[in-house]
């Protein structure tokens, strides 16, 4: 699915254990190195989490890589994580804010692709900004799809609606559901 042309929204979910950070942090980690100057986003509900599950993750996969430190480097004071050969990969917060109720602070971004992790923590409004903010960089020098990763635990807010229309067969044809249980990860006590 993300290699897909005709996918915008990939959705991978279930399940504790069932690989769904990993294969977040290997997809923004695999096209930062294929296409020098990409810019991704991962993003979750609070940053402070994020730093704590897909940060940590995202050191993994370098280590299993053997991708070096002085490959890449994070950007405390700004949230991003830049590599050598131009790529970003910015890391939002998706809190709701009193000051920013209409999430005007992702109106100007522009991203390659992305990736919401736990995006059922997240208000739909963030996350139909943040759609919008994607396939504007450098897509068409990449003959890359615009799409979003987005990888949940179940949950009965917004995403449930996802997991109902492929229950149905119902899913638009540009949107894929995955579902990732813990027994289909044969690597989950290595991880």
């Amino acid at each position: 699915a993300l290699n897909d042309p005709s996918i915008a929204e990939i959705h991978f979910g279930g399940g504790a254990g069932g690989g769904k950070t990993w294969l977040g942090c290997e997809s923004r980690v695999a096209r930062a190195y294929a296409y020098p100057g990409y810019k991704s986003f991962i993003a979750r509900y609070e940053l402070k989490r994020l730093m704590a599950s897909a940060y940590v993750t995202f050191t993994k996969v370098c280590k299993h890589h053997e991708i070096s430190q002085d490959d890449w480097s994070l950007n405390s004071k700004y949230n991003f994580i830049e590599f050598k050969n131009g790529s970003r990969i910015d890391l939002l917060d998706l809190a709701n804010m009193p000051s920013d109720p209409m999430y005007e602070r992702l109106g100007s971004l522009e991203f390659t692709d992305g990736w919401v992790e736990e995006a059922g923590e997240v208000p739909f409004m963030a996350i139909d900004i943040l759609q919008s903010r994607v396939g504007r960089h450098m897509n068409t020098e990449f003959n890359l799809n615009p799409d979003t990763l987005y990888t949940y635990n179940p949950n009965k807010g917004w995403v449930y609606r996802i997991y109902k229309q492929y229950k149905e067969g119902t899913l638009p044809k540009d949107v894929v559901f995955i579902q990732s249980l813990y027994g289909d990860n044969p690597f989950t006590k290595d991880i």
